[in-house]
């Protein structure tokens, strides 16, 4: 069983056109769990109970606008005590595990101010949402076909909850007009992100592609972190296959270009 983490990155308001929508995901072997969980709940712990010895494990929730946005840390529990130097080793170590626990990261990116007029927010959650099954459903066929996919999910809300479900429920009984997705089994796991190191590490991930696109930064330093987990062609390991973008675009494609330009640079994984 591989399981999927899937997380979001920008705002779902759809009339905030100057930004990116990110739903990303990484995924692990089931036998990579314990020991990923294991080091990255350790980590944190070792290092909060330095400040407070009583810290409860759901204060010690990782997200991209902790790390990266020094305002937003004052008022955390967890966070206003930390040093930079604690910051660092965090995220070095939460972006490390993509290579230790042999994770593949696959995403899909909206370009919001292109959605044709009257698309709604739950419309562009759930063609995101659909996008990225097809790609996790291909991975699968392609890497581990006598395998299973599980899908696990940041809490977004009863009602989108319930609205992913549903569509999930359609797909995995007829499938679409692209594919069957005969290797993703039982419905989507909702799961608070302050208990889930993958949820975490999929914020993370989702982020660092947002921030990609958003500054036009395909050199993004975090990017490159996760660049040589995102998955590939299975015929062609330079080509990127893990990246999507929709709808066309012009402006993120010359970005997806450039970043498909250091893959090749890097090789195969």
């Amino acid at each position: 069983m591989y399981f999927f983490y899937i997380d979001e990155s920008g705002n779902r308001d759809v009339k905030k056109r100057d930004e990116p929508y990110v739903l990303a995901t990484v995924c692990m072997y089931e036998n990579q769990w314990h020991k990923f969980n294991k080091h990255l709940t350790g980590m944190k712990t070792n290092i909060a109970r330095t400040y407070d010895p009583d810290i409860r494990q759901d204060q010690l929730e990782i997200k991209a606008n902790l790390l990266t946005k020094p305002k937003a840390r004052q008022s955390n529990h967890f966070f206003k005590h930390l040093t930079d130097d604690d910051i660092t080793h965090i995220s070095t170590q939460y972006y490390d595990q993509l290579s230790y626990a042999k994770m593949a990261v696959i995403a899909v990116v909206i370009d919001k101010d292109k959605l044709r007029t009257g698309t709604s927010t739950q419309d562009m959650h759930q063609k995101a949402y659909e996008m990225l099954l097809e790609r996790i459903q291909r991975f699968m066929e392609n890497n581990y076909r006598k395998h299973n996919a599980l899908i696990i999910m940041d809490d977004t809300g009863l009602n989108l909850n319930k609205r992913i479900t549903l569509m999930h429920a359609r797909l995995l009984s007829i499938g679409n007009n692209h594919m069957d997705f005969k290797n993703i089994t039982e419905y989507p796991f909702f799961v608070s992100s302050q208990l889930s190191n993958g949820v975490q590490l999929a914020d993370l991930v989702a982020y660092s592609i947002y921030h990609a696109f958003k500054h036009t930064r395909p050199d993004y330093a975090y990017l490159e972190k996760i660049l040589p987990r995102i998955s590939r062609l299975a015929e062609d390991k330079t080509i990127l296959a893990g990246l999507k973008i929709w709808p066309d675009s012009k402006q993120y494609k010359d970005v997806l270009d450039k970043i498909q330009l250091r893959a090749k640079q890097q090789g195969g994984k």
